[in-house]
């Protein structure tokens, strides 16, 4: 059954790869709200982080919740959070259940730290969507 459920799976980008310098860049934008309102089962979510530069950079990236694709009413999902990353070449991944994203549209905010930072990141996220 895992090959027909990872075949039957659709894959969203919440964070293009971006050379971020600050918390900003490094956060989604308009249209990388993803309705999790369609899926069923758990929303696998992909931080992946590359080369860090600058002194001390580090992300720390976590989930927000929002009632519509342009983030209105964005607030943290409580316990979605990735461990903070300071040194190059991370992956680290989230389960979410749909049901908890308050509003059903989920977003990334990734937090940037350091004195003249560059953080290479992208997040994805991945479910099966209902069949109806």
């Amino acid at each position: 059954m895992l090959n027909s459920q990872a075949s039957a799976a659709t894959m969203s980008s919440l964070l293009d790869a971006v050379s971020a310098a600050n918390t900003a860049a490094a956060t989604s934008g308009s249209g990388k709200w993803l309705d999790v309102r369609p899926y069923d089962g758990e929303i696998l979510v992909i931080q992946q982080v590359g080369v860090l530069g600058g002194t001390t950079p580090a992300i720390a990236g976590k989930l927000q919740s929002a009632t519509d694709a342009n983030g209105t009413g964005a607030a943290d999902i409580s316990g979605a959070t990735f461990t903070s990353v300071n040194a190059s070449n991370n992956t680290q991944s989230l389960a979410i259940d749909p049901r908890k994203v308050t509003g059903g549209f989920l977003g990334y905010v990734g937090t940037i730290t350091g004195t003249t930072p560059t953080v290479l990141v992208s997040v994805v996220a991945g479910g099966k969507k209902k069949i109806v």
